[in-house]
């Protein structure tokens, strides 16, 4: 056991010492950030304002103003929360694809570990330092939130929150550990991290929302894990500020920009519950974990 703790570790400080890979790990983040700031920022924030002037919003147009910048801070906040966790754990696990391609992993076949423990301990660290660098980030949101004068989340929700990382981080690392398994050199895992990196935004809903897009890619769209965790947390992250920035709009009206934001998941008229999202994504990194599991034997046995 402290062999393989010993192991994570060194996995971990590997990650944290190279600069270039901290800075990609948060690249697609500050892509959102930049986007946002620029351009879909504004732009969402001028749809609330609108949607409550159309549909008689209680407040003045300042207090309209303010409650909407904070919506979309905090659903933005969602986003790059889904986003961390699958690109950090991303680049935790190139750590092992380049001690393959150096035939460092070769070497520690001398050691008492077993193969499966050694691969455990890349798993591990991702999963570790995935959940680490969320928190920082949920840290560092709450800063700015607190700056800009907006409220977050209940000291109670903290805890609910801490769960659904746990959730998604399972799932993300999964996920990447999966697609590891298609790829052999640092070059091949370079360019599937450029399309994993890109891809996420896109499948989370968070360069377009879900109910910009075509009803087809929709409806595809929200039948995917990476949905239904940014749904989560767009969840948790807006419910008080959506009651307080949509005061007094009818609730049909509300429910529909949730669903077109994609903080509420409707299937068949049906709301898609917490447990129902989660239930779905711990299935998925279950069934992914055991197929890559499968696929790694197999190339094993390859190999000999």
């Amino acid at each position: 056991m402290r062999s393989f703790c010993y192991l994570v570790k060194r996995n971990m400080m590997v990650y944290y010492r190279d600069r270039g890979n901290l800075f990609f790990s948060f690249l697609s983040m500050l892509i959102i950030l930049g986007l946002m700031l620029v351009f879909l920022g504004d732009m969402n924030i001028t749809a609330i304002t609108d949607l409550l002037n159309q549909f008689g919003g209680t407040q003045t147009a300042q207090t309209n103003y303010d409650n909407a910048s904070n919506l979309v801070i905090n659903w933005v906040v969602a986003g790059i929360i889904v986003v961390n966790c699958i690109t950090i754990a991303n680049a935790v696990t190139g750590i092992m694809i380049a001690d393959e391609e150096e035939h460092k992993l070769a070497a520690f076949a001398i050691t008492p570990m077993s193969r499966l423990k050694q691969i455990l301990s890349f798993v591990t660290a991702s999963g570790i330092m995935s959940v680490l660098f969320c928190c920082v980030t949920l840290v560092l949101a709450e800063s700015y939130i607190a700056l800009q004068g907006g409220s977050f989340i209940s000291m109670e929700d903290h805890i609910v929150f801490l769960g659904y990382l746990l959730v998604v981080v399972f799932f993300s690392v999964s996920l990447v550990f999966f697609l590891a398994q298609f790829v052999r050199s640092k070059s091949a895992y370079s360019g599937l991290s450029t399309v994993v990196g890109t891809l996420v935004g896109f499948l989370a809903a968070i360069y377009v929302p879900y109910g910009s897009l075509p009803e087809a890619a929709g409806t595809i769209l929200k039948h995917t894990p990476l949905f239904a965790a940014s749904s989560l947390f767009r969840d948790l992250f807006t419910k008080d500020i959506v009651n307080q920035t949509f005061d007094g709009i009818h609730t049909e009206v509300v429910a529909e920009y949730k669903e077109f934001m994609g903080i509420t998941i409707i299937n068949q008229d049906v709301v898609v519950s917490h447990a129902q999202q989660i239930i779905f994504l711990m299935i998925t990194g279950i069934v992914l974990f055991a197929i890559s599991f499968a696929l790694m034997q197999k190339r094993e046995l390859k190999d000999r």
